[in-house]
């Protein structure tokens, strides 16, 4: 999917970016390994409260030791999970993310290429690929996933002959293993119409309006649509100009900046309504669209 770009020009994170937003004691790092289709980074942290902006990676948190309750909000509201060693975090490229623990935890950081694994995803649908995402997934209890992370962190922790290849290999099948789990792939299907239909267009606008304050994911707006979900993503960019998720998170914050205006809510329920998790998750994301923060905008 597309970043979402405050003001025209939000700033992505790089991997090698990630300890300025959330600093912790490093024991292993690649990041500086421009090449590598997954780069690895493991931390130790305390207790912490992280903002982050967009990345422009895929990233994959595999827990390793201590079991903290962790909060997550991206784009809608907040998720909290009991996460332990075992379990994974999953999170797609292109969106701003705030994370909560109060446990400190040892993890291991995978950031998977999104050019890479879209490559990836074509030579294995042998499809032209339209739009991919990974879904996101606070926590999953995932063997395979986890056994790969370790295999590939241990492998780049050593200058063993045959090393280079050992990793491609493993970082391929992390690759695949998404792919065929976790990954949402619109395929590029050109016989399909260019856009939607001006009563389509009207109802997905009347039903976000309506819905704001609900966690909207893309399987219910193609079903509202009534569109097959492979094709609704390429199809709802191609008539709203934008992908789904920025256009519902762009009308959230009119939404918000709406009902600013009225006076009649406080703000905590004014980020309820439109779907966001909490206040302060409001006033980021509102204060980078619009230069100011609700209580500003509503005091101006």
């Amino acid at each position: 999917m597309q970043p979402y770009c405050a003001s025209g020009a939000a700033h992505e994170a790089t991997p090698a970016e990630v300890p300025i937003y959330a600093p912790g004691d490093i024991w292993l790092d690649t990041t500086e390994r421009r090449a590598d289709p997954v780069a690895v980074r493991g931390i130790r942290y305390q207790p912490s409260h992280v903002q982050a902006p967009a990345m422009t990676t895929h990233l994959l948190v595999l827990y390793r030791n201590g079991q903290t309750l962790m909060t997550r909000s991206l784009a809608g509201p907040a998720v909290c999970e009991e996460v332990g060693p075992g379990d994974v975090s999953l999170m797609t490229s292109g969106l701003p993310s705030e994370w909560s623990w109060p446990g400190q935890i040892e993890v291991l950081h995978l950031y998977i290429d999104r050019a890479k694994l879209r490559e990836l995803a074509g030579a294995v649908y042998d499809r032209p690929i339209e739009d991919l995402a990974l879904r996101d997934v606070l926590r999953v209890n995932d063997d395979l996933l986890t056994r790969m992370g370790q295999l590939l962190a241990d492998e780049v922790s050593t200058d063993r002959f045959g090393s280079r290849l050992f990793v491609d290999a493993i970082a391929q099948q992390i690759c695949v293993h998404l792919l065929r789990n976790y990954a949402e792939v619109s395929l590029r299907a050109p016989a399909v119409s260019g856009t939607l239909s001006k009563p389509r267009m009207r109802k997905l606008e009347e039903y976000i309006r309506e819905h704001l304050a609900d966690d909207l994911s893309l399987a219910r707006l193609a079903e509202v649509a009534g569109i097959s979900p492979s094709y609704f993503a390429r199809l709802f960019r191609n008539s709203f100009g934008i992908p789904p998720h920025r256009y519902l998170l762009e009308r959230r914050l009119a939404g918000a900046r709406d009902l600013l205006r009225s006076k009649r809510h406080s703000i905590a329920e004014i980020a309820a309504m439109t779907g966001f998790s909490d206040q302060s998750h409001l006033t980021r994301l509102f204060k980078r669209q619009f230069d100011l923060t609700p209580q500003q905008f509503r005091s101006a």
